[in-house]
């Protein structure tokens, strides 16, 4: 079975077959853009801003941040 973006399979073991499921699509970043250094003077009180495309059927986003 080909797959088309954002869609998944599922199978479970009590059902015949496949079944192919759409999943919501990412949001995208807009600010900072992605892998965009920022150097700042003092990390721990500079304030970031972040913001990212809407996503209609989200019902809530889950941000990660990795300090390197």
């Amino acid at each position: 079975m080909q797959l088309g973006q954002y869609e998944q399979i599922t199978f479970a073991a009590q059902q015949a077959g496949l079944v192919r499921n759409k999943v919501i699509a990412p949001p995208a970043l807009l600010t900072p853009q992605n892998m965009e250094l920022k150097l700042v003077q003092d990390p721990r009180s500079t304030v970031m801003d972040f913001s990212w495309t809407e996503v209609p059927e989200a019902k809530s986003y889950h941000l990660q941040i990795s300090p390197r």
